[in-house]
């Protein structure tokens, strides 16, 4: 099913009040960057990015038409972005113009109202509708009842004994990432390394219990919060790289230089892919 979410209301063409007639989400350009030497025969290809995608929706109200008509105008504006979700997946829109009605019998009447919709999504990829959650390095909980006491004590918890995670990414294309460093005692200059191409991020501070330290690593919103300090950026590690996610299997690990046993550490992100 196809509905469109924004400030927590949505519309769905279920064919009862809206009925969905025609629906072309688009597809993604291409631009390439080449250069051509003295004499040579074809170009040399340096890197090629993606452009936006444009979305049409057509279709018609059929059920409370003034009503629902009100409704649409104030999820579908251009002033400010919307969700359009597709079965699981979901993508950021931008409405060109405000929807478009037909104001000609027999396709405007007390009945029934045509409209068609078109936008464009400055993030070309769809994505799952929920992010993935990865857990590096968590403590997992040895309470429950009922409760036997020992004269040794009882573990509250334990905590994850590998340091090495492989983390999927099952989409189309690599993707960005929120990391959370969050120490449940103080230590000392956190890090996750990329086993496989060796890049890492590492945060050079001494973190105190309960502090996390939130990375986001996604083009356009790179940014090292504490919880504690607020804005940490210059404290990220010079030779550190914002990690991308490649597709497939990601190794990755995870250290301290001090308490390693005291970090916990989560990563959230968001498949790409370039169509459903």
């Amino acid at each position: 099913m196809i509905s469109i979410r924004a400030d927590d209301q949505q519309i769905n063409f279920d064919n009862r009040s809206f009925v969905l007639n025609e629906k072309d989400l688009g597809y993604i350009e291409a631009s390439h960057t080449n250069f051509k030497g003295v004499n040579q025969i074809g170009v040399y290809h340096t890197y090629s990015v993606l452009d936006t995608r444009e979305i049409n929706l057509t279709g018609y109200i059929v059920e409370d038409v003034e009503t629902n008509k009100r409704q649409l105008l104030r999820l579908v504006t251009p002033l400010r972005p919307f969700e359009l979700l597709v079965d699981d997946k979901k993508i950021v829109c931008y409405a060109n113009t405000t929807p478009q009605f037909s104001y000609t019998y027999p396709e405007f009447n007390k009945h029934i109202v045509k409209f068609m919709i078109e936008a464009y999504c400055p993030q070309p990829c769809f994505t799952n509708r929920n992010k993935t959650v990865a857990n590096l390095a968590l403590w997992n909980g040895n309470f429950s009842f009922p409760l036997e006491l020992s004269a040794s004590g009882i573990a509250m918890g334990t905590k994850t004994v590998s340091t090495i995670a492989d983390i999927e990414n099952n989409g189309d294309i690599e993707t960005g990432m929120i990391v959370e460093f969050t120490a449940k005692s103080s230590l000392k200059n956190p890090s996750i390394l990329n086993v496989n191409t060796r890049e890492f991020i590492k945060i050079n501070k001494t973190m105190t219990a309960n502090e996390t330290i939130t990375i986001n690593t996604n083009y356009g919103e790179k940014s090292v919060i504490s919880s504690v300090s607020g804005n940490i950026l210059n404290l990220l590690d010079a030779e550190s790289t914002f990690l991308q996610l490649s597709r497939g299997i990601n190794t990755i690990k995870y250290d301290a230089e001090s308490n390693l046993n005291g970090l916990v550490v989560t990563m959230y992100y968001y498949e790409k892919f370039l169509g459903v």
